[in-house]
């Protein structure tokens, strides 16, 4: 069965199952921070946040843990 998760702050679901890797930065054209999901389908996921705090609360919320 495949493990979902809602990102906080988000109306993300993702298959977590599916994510090879997750890197927290911030995208090269709208300088906003965002996550980039590597895909087990060789795509990628590139999530925006409009916040830096945001974009940070998901990704500790997808790893589990806080920088």
């Amino acid at each position: 069965m495949a493990k979902m998760m809602l990102l906080e702050g988000t109306g993300l679901i993702i298959n977590l199952d599916q994510v090879i890797t997750a890197q927290k930065g911030i995208a090269n054209k709208s300088k906003k921070a965002c996550i980039l999901f590597n895909m087990s389908d060789q795509k990628e996921v590139l999530w925006e946040f409009g916040d830096d705090n945001d974009c940070k609360e998901a990704f500790d919320a997808l790893t589990g843990s806080e920088e």
